[in-house]
């Protein structure tokens, strides 16, 4: 389309949210881009609306001017008005005068030049101008019809209607209306594009940037609140008609000047086509400083080549945000980044509704951010690609932790959300929480607040149950506050330790590792403090991941945020499993099983031959693939040798001094320089000190001595030469430093396929079956650089090989199973003498979801891997398969038996479980299950549940259907003897587990005992044995022995990190027997009070009488509100334990409700009624002296002085005052203010207690968090 002789740039029209956009590419138009501000802007904008339909209008440069409905609607109806014109002829003679009048008919050429001025001419252009000029020809031809004669009048009747039709027409649009209205208050009239400005004010933002960003009338709103995040300004506004406040991020990124938009867009454009190598998603995520320092480069060079002069403050702030909407999440990362923010919510149809979130002191809170359906395809994408984990139709759900940004993401799309993806994000909190905290969030109210408070100073017992996610670590860290300062906390903590093999993500690559060398390089590396014994790094400097179970039941890689280890000696036993996995550990440490339809940990001494232990099914990795390598990135292994290369030539001249000065104090002759350049070669030792940055690798070969020929410097990482590493791992060797050589005569094309890209030789050895290429150049690339090495026993994969995406990685593993594997009658089997590399394949292989079972054949010496069942025998075939043909028909054929039950992957449910499927699910077949005692297969439960029920057993069920674990029977379990050495503990916050031997292993529970000392706390940890293998010393007890010791210590404060194993015997006998001192409290894995004492006496196997020592238990549950996305943790049930029954507590009325969790009212609720029957009560009042008024007094000044620290905090937005060193400090005071009082008076006046402390917290407490949170800013 040309308009005034000039080209103008293309449309077209994107579908978004139900919305549809009008887009101008305006990069190569002459025209400015703005539709107030040129008119032909205008006519293009206009001329197109008379072609599609659109609700915004968007003219794209290097940033976007977007126009909003209301300014496109008002465009169109223009753009509609002048086709109508156009279509009805409103400037034919029949519409001009009296046609009959040959006199009238004169005035015709001047009329139809008006009319076609107004309708057809200016009202593209200028339609504004086309009204106001049809108005004055109006009045002007009124002047004329009053001073005309009758003749005259009757075809200026005509015209006069025609005119105004026409003005009729205009003042029915919404532009003119408003226009009209604008110009009546103006005493003469301004230029239109005056009037445009003030009507089509568009919204400007980068053209890289989805998001768009909508403000309201100010004038209409009131400020609460402003801050700064990350550099962008955030407004915190009420709205008067609008229950929810306001959250306006004005991030610089929309509010820059033209220049630094080129800059910017030209930088994202260059950016865009970067390949970061080696470099994963996660660890571009987490190497952040390094791309802004390369987009700080970047920016420098355009900025100088356009002579755009920009500071190097402005430089810094580009690059952050070029860094934000390329490796980071775009304006999402903003509202990220506000630790004021709990949840944040882009709920479906992406881009119709703005985004929402939860604010710590303005709760619920509209944002200005409109999202767009593209962003969030890419922010899925990304977090597909780091998490290796599917999202479509089939897995509509995702969960991830987003790196560096303590979020936890929830992902969900069709077909469980039909109107497409949306997300919930739940920032972590990066504190402990306390228990005000939690008043804030609903978690708990002001009753059970000062309840919990008020049992653990009367030194009661507490349990705090829950699964795993429902927040009972976190109730447990709160609940450790209101410990006095001066009572002594005794913490006890399993460890998880050894040389056992472990499979991390370091600098965004995986590696497999020995555990204890790997934190013994960390702690060596970064130093540690030591503490009652035990080294700890309170810190992850390398961003180490390590693959976990989190609470959706999906592995995962997790961060960890501890390293710990110290000495132990115990005896070890060695878990051997049915799919050959094996791993050394003390009888206290704990693995998973399932237990009541959930995944929960278990000691070692409770599991038996025949146990199902959980491990996992599939290990989620990141797919990047690695085209090749550079030789000259290795040039620091490579001594002697030569580069070869057409370039040397010219390379040579350039640096001819250099060259001549390194060789003459080599000795070398005068004419050697001469000589190389002749030859285009240059000696290793030389070429690696001079800058050969500039060189194409591509055109440069290498060789190790002079006779050898030379090989390519850059080498291609395709099929065949991964297929040659793997058929060299199955039967290939080398011929001293001359030969490379593979034993596998029927893989004679790929192997000469790989010489020949070297531009070698493959021949026949003279064996008659192996296939040798002699070159020592390429013995020297294939054991050097590619790390082939060792013979049969001792061959392992390369670490480079856990670095390359999956279908790089089955390349390898298809020559591996080529060389070394077949086909058998029901499996597929590879034999190997190799240990190691049998380990490392079975990890290899669960990065394609392929359980392998390896069995050791004591006649062959050798370990023998199978994968056996028909859907693991398929995912070989789909993701693998073999070099031979004959090998892939067979292959084939195996695929096409019919499974009639999968007796490997099974989930295995107790009786119980299986009863309780029959109850829920119609067309459970019992009698397979139940009676014959068959085992439920996974993908036969699948079936099962693609009925339509919500209720929570039935989303266990399901949890446990989709879950990325396999159930793996125990073979046997051996008792080594004992063994001393270093114990090691990872903390991996959130899941607590990591897997190492490729099995789910329990770790550290995460409480927060260095926080807790920091703010004067007196802990002392109590580190028990639980080793998973052993090194070398010894210094750790086992856990019972430890808790018998803690109860000789006198009067402390115990706390077991987990209640499951023999020293929950010891605790109870001496809770039972009065020797526990003072509040002993615990975690336990149950849903309900019922299920603490199942746990505690059938399986724990604690005498009854010895239960009945627990006072109380607490339960946490995650609540998802009438099946929302948005999820919330609700503590649901405190339940006394009463004294007075014999066998049953639920039968005899032994377990006591004393608050139950309302869902309806979203609330925990006092049974008052119950009250009466409490036994703990009544003991307190006998060992306390309180009456039963005092110590309601009591609760309620202790759970009303946390709620008056919560309406502060709400009151004068100081976020900070509910955090534990202040909250400590509050309860400390509110004691000490009782303590003066009872000496004073004698006896306490509660309310005149709460009164003075309440006013000390206010006068002194909330100015000193002010004064702090002021200094930190």
């Amino acid at each position: 389309m040309g308009i005034g002789g000039f080209k103008v740039g293309p449309w077209s029209v994107r579908e978004e949210a139900e919305k549809r956009y009008l887009i101008f590419d305006c990069r190569n138009c002459i025209y400015s881009r703005s539709i107030s501000d040129d008119k032909a802007c205008r006519y293009h904008v206009l001329k197109v609306l008379s072609e599609v339909q659109a609700d915004l209008i968007v003219l794209a440069e290097v940033y976007e001017r977007i126009y909003n409905e209301e300014q496109t609607k008002m465009l169109a109806e223009i753009s509609a008005l002048a086709q109508k014109f156009s279509l009805e002829s409103v400037w034919s003679y029949s519409n001009l005068g009296d046609t009959t009048n040959k006199a009238d008919e004169e005035n015709f050429p001047l009329r139809y030049k008006q009319v076609v001025k107004c309708a057809q001419e200016l009202i593209w252009y200028d339609p504004i101008d086309a009204y106001l000029t049809c108005v004055q020809e109006v009045r002007r031809e009124e002047q004329r019809y009053e001073k005309s004669t009758e003749a005259y009048k009757k075809g200026s009747a005509i015209y006069l209607k025609t005119l105004n039709y026409i003005r009729s027409g205009f003042e029915k649009t919404i532009l003119i209306k408003r226009a009209k209205n604008f110009l009546l208050k103006l005493k003469e009239f301004p230029e239109t594009e005056d009037i445009y400005r003030a009507y089509f004010v568009a919204e400007i933002k980068p053209s890289f940037i989805g998001a768009r960003l909508m403000f309201e009338e100010s004038e209409e709103l009131e400020l609460l609140d402003e801050y700064l995040v990350n550099k962008t300004p955030i407004q915190i506004f009420k709205h008067p008609d609008l229950t929810q406040n306001l959250y306006f991020v004005n991030p610089p990124e929309y509010s820059l000047t033209p220049e630094k938009y080129f800059v910017l867009s030209k930088t994202k454009e260059i950016v865009a086509g970067y390949e970061p190598g080696k470099a994963s998603l996660s660890t571009i995520a987490r190497n952040r400083d390094y791309f802004e320092r390369v987009y700080q480069s970047t920016i420098y060079d355009i900025a100088e080549q356009n002579k755009i002069k920009l500071s190097k403050e402005e430089v810094t702030e580009l690059a952050e945000i070029v860094a934000r909407y390329s490796v980071g999440y775009g304006i999402l990362e903003t509202i990220l980044s506000d630790r004021r923010v709990t949840d944040v919510y882009v709920d479906a149809p992406i881009g119709q509704n703005p985004i929402y979130l939860v604010h710590s002191d303005y709760g619920q809170c509209r944002t200005n951010i409109l999202y767009t359906d593209r962003e969030a395809q890419a922010i899925v994408t990304k977090m597909r690609a780091m998490s290796a984990r599917p999202f479509d139709e089939a897995h509509p759900v995702l969960d991830y932790d987003l790196p560096n940004l303590d979020t936890r993401v929830a992902v969900i799309g069709p077909p469980l959300s039909p109107d497409g993806i949306a997300f919930a994000f739940r920032l972590h909190k990066l504190t402990p929480w306390t228990l005000s905290q939690f008043l804030d969030v609903k978690f708990l109210n002001t009753t059970a607040a000062g309840m919990l408070s008020f049992f653990i100073d009367n030194q009661s017992t507490i349990l705090i149950a829950g699964s795993r996610g429902s927040g009972k670590t976190s109730l447990m860290s709160a609940a450790l506050l209101e410990i006095l300062k001066s009572a002594r906390i005794l913490v006890q903590e399993d460890s998880v330790t050894g040389d056992s093999q472990i499979l991390v993500e370091k600098g965004g690559e995986l590696k497999q590792t020995a555990v204890g060398e790997l934190i013994d390089g960390l702690i060596e590396k970064y130093g540690s403090l030591n503490e009652n014994g035990r080294d700890l790094l309170c810190a992850n400097p390398e961003s180490i991941r390590v693959f976990s179970l989190n609470a959706e039941n999906k592995i995962e890689l997790s961060p960890v945020s501890q390293f710990m280890r110290h000495k132990v000696s115990k005896d070890i036993y060695e878990v051997e499993t049915r799919s050959g996995r094996k791993i050394k550990v003390t009888k206290d440490h704990s693995l998973f099983t399932l237990k009541e339809n959930e995944i929960v940990p278990v000691k070692t001494d409770e599991l038996k031959q025949g146990s199902y232990i959980a491990v996992p099914r599939i290990l989620p990795i990141e797919s990047k693939v690695i085209s090749g390598i550079n030789v000259l990135e290795y040039l620091n292994r490579i001594n002697d040798g030569f580069i070869c290369g057409k370039l040397l030539g010219n390379f040579i001249e350039n640096n001819f001094s250099k060259i001549k000065e390194m060789s003459s104090r080599k000795g070398c002759s005068k004419s050697f320089v001469s000589a190389c350049k002749r030859k285009q070669t240059l000696p290793i030792s030389i070429f690696k000190q001079l800058d050969y940055s500039a060189l194409n690798p591509k055109e440069l070969y290498f060789k190790v001595d002079k006779r050898s020929k030379p090989i390519p410097v850059s080498i291609q990482m395709n099929n065949n030469f991964l297929n040659i590493v793997g058929l060299w791992l199955a039967d290939g060797s080398y011929d001293s430093k001359y030969a490379f050589i593979i034993s596998t005569p029927d893989c004679g094309n790929e192997i000469k396929e790989f010489a020949n890209a070297f531009g070698l030789n493959a021949r026949k050895h003279s064996d008659g079956f192996s296939y040798i290429i002699s070159n020592t150049s390429l013995v020297f690339l294939m054991r050097e650089i590619m790390e082939l090495k060792g013979n049969a026993y001792t061959k392992k994969f390369p670490d480079w090989a856990f670095r390359l995406s999956k279908q790089q990685i089955n390349s390898i593993i298809m020559g591996l199973f080529s060389g070394d594997g077949c086909v058998g009658k029901y499996e597929v089997l590879l034999s190997s003498a190799s240990e190691e590399m049998t380990k490392e394949l079975h990890s290899l292989l669960l990065f394609s979801g392929i359980v392998a079972r390896t069995r050791f054949v004591k006649k062959d010496k050798t370990y023998c891997t199978r994968v056996s069942s028909i859907k693991m025998v398929k995912a070989y075939c789909e993701n693998i398969g073999f070099l031979q043909e004959r090998k892939n028909i067979l292959l084939g054929k195996l695929c096409e038996r019919v499974s009639t039950h999968d007796v490997a992957d099974i989930i295995p449910f107790s009786v119980e479980g299986k009863q309780m499927l029959a109850e829920s699910l119609a067309n459970f077949n019992s009698n397979d299950y139940i009676k014959k005692g068959y085992s439920v297969g996974r993908e036969k439960l699948k079936c099962y549940l693609k009925q339509e029920q919500q209720s929570a057993l039935f989303e266990k069920f399901r949890k446990l259907a989709d879950s990325d674990v396999y159930w793996d029977e125990i073979r046997s379990i051996r008792n080594l003897g004992k063994l001393g050495g270093y114990v090691y503990d990872f903390s991996v916050p959130g899941n607590e587990n990591f897997i190492c031997e490729n099995i789910i292993a329990h770790n550290t529970l995460e409480l927060p005992i260095p926080y807790m000392k920091k703010i004067g706390f007196n802990v002392q940890r109590l580190k028990t044995r639980s080793a998973i293998s052993v090194a070398k010393s010894e210094t750790e007890i086992a856990p019972e022995e430890a808790l018998r010791t803690a109860l000789r210590l006198g009067d402390s404060a115990i706390i077991l990190g987990e209640v499951r194993s023999l020293e929950t015997k010891t605790l109870y006998e001496a809770m039972r027997i009065g020797a526990a001192g003072n509040v002993v409290m615990g975690t336990i894995h149950a849903d309900s009070a019922y299920s603490v004492w199942d746990r505690v006496v059938n399986d724990l196997e604690v005498p009854t009488t010895s239960f009945k020592a627990t006072d109380l238990v607490v339960v946490a549950r995650p609540i998802r509100f009438s099946g929302s996305l948005k999820s919330a943790r609700r503590v649901t049930q405190m339940t006394e334990v009463k004294k007075h029954w014999t066998t049953d507590p639920e039968a005899e009325g032994g377990l006591l409700d004393l608050m139950l969790y309302d869902a309806k009212k979203d609330d925990l609720e006092l049974l008052e009624d119950n009250l009466k029957e409490s036994d703990l009560f009544e003991k307190i009042r006998k060992t306390s002296g309180l009456t039963i008024e005092d110590m309601w007094k009591e609760i309620r000044v202790r759970g009303e002085s946390k709620g008056f620290l919560v309406e502060l905090k709400n009151k004068y937005k100081v976020p900070d005052l509910l955090e534990a060193n202040y909250t400590t400090m509050a309860s400390d005071k509110l004691l000490i203010i009782k303590e003066r009082y009872l000496e004073e008076h004698g006896k306490p006046d509660y309310d005149a207690i709460l009164g003075k402390w309440k006013n000390w917290a206010k006068e002194h407490l909330l100015k000193r968090v002010l004064v702090d949170t002021k200094k930190a800013q």
